[in-house]
């Protein structure tokens, strides 16, 4: 009969490793369980059979076969498991330097994520298993390797749900995106754009920022920069002061200095070195 639960020696050299794992588990019975002050290392849970859920910060989030369980270190928390319930199981150590989960971008939470291949994931966990049980010959490369590849996949699902929430953010976003494409030549106020989504402009300012990590002017700005780009390249013949009006600047200085800020190097200098 297979163990369920195996533990990995760990020596000064694996706990320099990016990432390693203190116990990986297969198929193994998931208990109902609770821990207040949560676990000191970090635990990724593939719900293999049964049923079960996650309670953490007052919230009962319902797995179901095929998900992966997250868990920060750290975290309190609480399992309430059906009695077929079974899981794989891994408990994760990392360099603070190394971690998906801290990445702002990928805003990995404690929670259950969904799994585009749930087996493949398994795959994953299989195989840190096998590295580990092979006392015989410990490659604790290939076990680093294994445990960045669960988390790899952990943060694609993380990714996924994110893409989801910003695709809605976009969609709400469309008739300004529309209308700053449309207008960029012309002056925009925060109110037009504002009243083109039925909200106040300090709710679309904080829906602009989260969605497109820009001030609502300074998009625009980027905007014109672009098409400005575009046109210094393309009609060598229009004066800088020219193209500047064209794409919404009335100061050509001003329109100089924001180009600076955003590329590096003048108009003039654009034009030179991409001009033929």
């Amino acid at each position: 009969m297979m163990i369920s639960y195996v533990f990995p020696i760990i020596t000064d050299y694996e706990r320099q490793l990016p990432y390693y794992a203190k116990m990986v588990a297969l198929d193994h019975p998931l208990r109902s369980t609770g821990k207040l002050n949560g676990l000191p290392n970090t635990q990724v849970i593939l719900l293999r059979s049964g049923s079960a859920v996650l309670v953490h910060q007052e919230q009962r989030l319902k797995m179901a076969v095929g998900q992966l369980a997250f868990i920060r270190a750290g975290e309190a928390y609480e399992w309430i498991a059906s009695d077929d319930a079974t899981a794989d199981s891994a408990v994760i150590t990392h360099q603070p330097e190394m971690t998906f989960w801290d990445n702002p971008n990928t805003e990995m939470k404690s929670g259950v994520y969904h799994l585009a291949d749930p087996e493949e994931v398994h795959g994953i966990f299989s195989a840190i298993y096998n590295t580990v049980s092979n006392r015989a010959a410990p490659d604790p490369s290939a076990l680093s390797a294994g445990v960045f590849s669960l988390m790899a996949k952990l943060a694609q699902a993380a990714a996924t749900s994110v893409t989801a929430s910003l695709q809605s953010r976009y969609v709400r976003l469309k008739p300004v995106l529309d209308y700053i494409v449309e207008h960029y030549a012309e002056s925009i106020t925060l109110k037009t754009l504002s009243d083109l989504m039925m909200v106040t402009p300090q709710h679309l300012c904080t829906l602009f920022r989260k969605t497109m990590h820009a001030r609502v002017f300074e998009y625009i700005n980027l905007y014109r920069i672009s098409v400005s780009k575009q046109l210094l390249v393309d009609v060598t013949e229009r004066s800088i002061r020219e193209i500047a009006g064209l794409v919404g600047f009335d100061d050509v200085s001003y329109y100089c200095f924001i180009f600076k800020r955003f590329e590096g190097l003048t108009p003039g200098e654009f034009r030179k070195n991409f001009a033929d």
